[in-house]
């Protein structure tokens, strides 16, 4: 009985009992509503980023770091997927350049572990990448600022890894349901939105554990709370 189409969404607002969804296809109705859009990597906008993506600017390393072999490359950020990323990427490369704001590395112990062991890592506390550098064969240099001195300094390195956190897949939602102030739509144990009829699953939620176990999970919660919702038309506090 499931029906799929696959289109994008550009809008959805409620109409009367239920939700409208504004595609490329045209208009799709419904009364319930699971919003599972996901995020995607936040970028730190200093030059040079877009224009090197693809050239040396790369948020994967098992897919690049084959290329880079006997080669420098930086990462910035301290958390589980930066230090995910240089952990893939010291298999391949000469050296890996962890940059990162913070005092120390965040996340889990084993990858610290493994990272502050690693001959290969060079870790860069209390610094920022503030510009990526290259010419017509792709990303040459980026200029780090040293945030205690403010002094600048250029590394040559033949690839950046930017994992700066996760931006919620929200954007058509503003003005519909609560979102916090990162964009995640609020939801209650239920996955419930303040909004009848619609539930948010996955990355785009307020909470979520950022792991693909805990998005499928959300799934099948999301799933039964509209099965309910459908049945009894009950909704948060009306039930």
């Amino acid at each position: 009985g499931v029906e799929l189409r696959v289109d994008r969404c550009d809008g959805l607002a409620p109409e009367g009992a239920g939700w409208a969804l504004e595609t490329a296809g045209g208009q799709n109705r419904a009364r319930g509503v699971i919003v599972a859009t996901g995020s995607a990597l936040a970028t730190i906008g200093v030059p040079g980023e877009a224009a090197f993506q693809g050239r040396g600017v790369s948020a994967c390393a098992s897919c690049d770091g084959p290329l880079l072999r006997g080669k420098t490359a930086v990462v910035g950020g301290g958390g589980d997927s930066a230090m995910q990323e240089a952990l893939a990427l010291v298999d391949h490369v000469e050296k890996v350049v962890l940059v990162d704001r913070g005092a120390a590395l965040k996340g889990q112990s084993a990858y610290r572990e493994r990272i502050e062991a690693s001959a290969r890592v060079e870790l860069r506390f209390g610094a920022q990448v503030m510009a990526i550098i290259g010419d017509a064969s792709g990303v040459t240099h980026v200029r780090i600022k040293d945030l205690a001195s403010g002094a600048q300094s250029e590394l040559a390195t033949a690839a950046v890894f930017i994992f700066a956190g996760l931006v919620p897949n929200s954007a058509f939602l503003a003005g519909q349901v609560p979102l916090d102030d990162a964009g995640h739509v609020r939801v209650d144990a239920a996955l419930r939105s303040a909004a009848a009829g619609l539930c948010a699953a996955g990355n785009v939620r307020e909470g979520a554990a950022h792991r693909a176990a805990g998005a499928m999970g959300d799934g099948a919660a999301a799933a039964a709370t509209l099965d309910v919702y459908l049945t009894t038309g009950q909704w948060r506090g009306d039930d």
